[in-house]
């Protein structure tokens, strides 16, 4: 009889339901391991799963293993492990992923937590399973932090270059129920696929290089015959490249795209990159990236400020993010942007730079869409002991970290900082709107008259003017002479 293993796939947060659901990948990759030595694999996802068939699922098995990054999936994950002790204590629980690598030593403490894998899990779990199958110690295993006889061991760092992506000609697509994890919009088929980990630009508020020492990449041939699996059996047509960063090694990048064209494909597809990278790519490989389906890059750009650039070690400048634009404009690729307001050093200065900056990146191409987060301090970055210095208080245990997301209160982010934020995300957004605000505003006259105002404020410098609905139409009648003429 096959011994079972049972992979947790959390949930990202609270309000998260049943529909545009991320594959889990990590679980995929973990499985094709196992499943080449005999093991029976059983993937639960939170989200589609009760906490009841979980738990059934698990009995005897040889472990159960749960994957968290800082925050609600910590809560989430803590809930089904209780109830997984509850009913059988002689089972391991193995924790890994982001946050558990970046505090193994806390989150071994948890009562519920028995193994941590730090670092890239594939060779580790592996290694793992097959010594809890063997009933063997798991004395001078790499990689692995474990409780023995009221004590915690901590193995060591095992080197990223012995972790795997290519184990098998596929990734066992079977242990899931892929139609779940398509995104459907009108014809479009969308899903969520990651064909490398890592990134070494060492931006000092990331954890990537923290978790992932090393770059690992899962080979074009095999990327582009998962791609056609999933094509072919559930008519996916857009694939959306959760890479931390897709664009690091270019020869990667070519010869998925062209493998794509070479195939004939007519997809769609979106990744992450540096806005640096993009203006450097070069014609030959931007044409190749277009003509194979890339519809969307999300570029990090962080900020506005070249101070906050600096304090970050972005390695780029404000000018690069308006190259970048400029650049994806010629080429018909849209821009997604990602800023990040709220550092503890600066007061609040980059506030007016940022929105200058993403005005000027809508003005470019109206296409081009923008978030805009809070920083937010991770365990073991570069950044934390400044947060720590500022008045951060970081939790002293596992189950604390699962409160803490964007939406945390820190000292440094006054409410008047807020309120300022969340006003010009609100104009800029009504301003400068996408294709799903563009359509609300088509069909509403109230809500053309204030994208008026809006485009208004923002086209002169005319923030600090009051916000209620009658100021709006006093500003749209004197200035729609000179809004219209510039349309």
């Amino acid at each position: 009889m096959k011994k079972r293993v049972v992979l947790v796939e959390p949930r990202n947060n609270e309000f998260e339901g049943t529909d545009n659901l991320s594959l889990p990948a990590s679980a995929l990759y973990l499985a094709e391991f196992l499943l080449n030595d005999g093991y029976d694999v059983k993937i639960m996802d939170v989200r589609l799963h009760s906490k009841e068939e979980i738990i059934d699922v698990s009995k005897d098995a040889l472990c159960v293993g749960f994957k968290i990054w800082t925050g609600y999936p910590i809560k989430s994950c803590l809930e089904i492990a209780r109830s997984i002790k509850e009913n059988y204590p002689n089972i391991p629980l193995v924790w890994g992923g982001w946050h558990a690598s970046m505090e193994p030593m806390q989150t071994i403490q948890d009562e519920n937590v028995d193994i941590v894998v730090v670092g890239p899990g594939e060779f580790v779990f592996h290694e793992l399973i097959k010594r809890l199958d063997k009933r063997e110690s798991l004395k001078g295993l790499k990689g692995v932090v474990y409780k023995d006889n009221g004590s915690t061991i901590h193995n060591g760092i095992r080197p990223d270059k012995e972790a795997d992506l290519n184990k098998s000609e596929m990734l066992p697509y079977h242990l899931v129920d892929v139609e779940r994890y398509i995104e459907k919009n009108g014809s479009e088929r969308a899903i969520y696929y990651t064909s490398s980990r890592g990134c070494h630009f060492g931006c000092t508020f990331c954890a990537d290089e923290v978790v992932y020492k090393s770059r690992l990449e899962r080979s074009p041939e095999k990327v582009l015959k998962d791609m056609e699996f999933l094509i072919n059996n559930f008519n996916v047509n857009t694939f959306v490249l959760k890479d931390t960063n897709f664009f690091i090694n270019r020869k990667h990048v070519k010869n998925i795209c062209q493998g794509i064209v070479d195939r004939g494909w007519k997809i769609r597809w979106s990744a992450y990159i540096r806005a640096d990278q993009f203006v450097r790519l070069g014609d030959e490989l931007l044409t190749l990236i277009r003509e194979s389906g890339c519809k969307e890059i999300n570029v990090g750009a962080e900020s506005g400020s070249n101070e906050v650039l600096k304090l970050i070690s972005k390695g780029i400048g404000v000018g690069d993010i308006i190259q970048c634009a400029k650049l994806s404009k010629r080429y018909g690729i849209a821009c997604s942007f990602s800023f990040m307001l709220g550092l503890p050093t600066i007061d609040g200065r980059d506030i007016p730079q940022t929105f200058a900056v993403i005005r000027k990146i809508k003005e470019i191409n109206p296409r081009n869409t923008f978030n805009v987060w809070f920083y937010t301090p991770y365990p073991a970055t570069p950044l934390f002991p400044t947060a720590i210095q500022y008045g951060f208080k970081a939790p002293k245990k596992l189950e604390d970290w699962a409160d803490h997301n964007t939406r945390t209160e820190f000292t440094w982010i006054t409410p008047e900082m807020k309120k300022q934020i969340n006003k010009l995300t609100f104009y800029i957004k009504l301003a400068y709107p996408d294709e799903n605000v563009e359509r609300a505003i088509k069909k509403s006259f109230i809500r053309r008259i204030a994208h008026k105002a809006a485009l208004f404020r923002f086209r002169y410098d005319f923030m600090k003017a009051p916000t209620n609905l009658l100021w709006e139409f006093y500003y749209v009648v004197k200035g729609h002479r000179m809004i219209l003429a510039q349309d």
